[in-house]
């Protein structure tokens, strides 16, 4: 965690504020869809009510399947995370 917090706050912040976003900001980018929170209940986090981090954690009702690789079973972790080196690299060429 130390390696992500800006090196001129030295220990000026609050490691258990900081686990907490770290916490949700995986959790937004899930590969599965459905199991990224809503920007609501990320907003409503930020804000300070804890409450809505509980609320995130819960899969939310399947969405309608859909003809889109992001959505179908075999798009794996493994597509996801190879699919993200992917856009890592494109956005690091421009």
């Amino acid at each position: 965690m130390k390696g992500l917090v800006d090196p001129s706050l030295d220990v000026g912040y609050d490691p258990e504020e900081m686990a907490l976003t770290l916490a949700v900001a995986s959790m937004c980018i899930h590969h599965s869809a459905n199991l990224r929170p809503s920007m609501k209940s990320v907003v409503r986090f930020m804000k300070g009510d804890r409450e809505s981090l509980e609320l995130m954690g819960k899969p939310k009702p399947t969405k309608p399947p859909m003809f889109d690789s992001c959505d179908s079973e075999d798009y794996t972790r493994t597509s996801y995370l190879n699919d993200l080196d992917k856009h890592k690299q494109l956005a690091l060429e421009q």
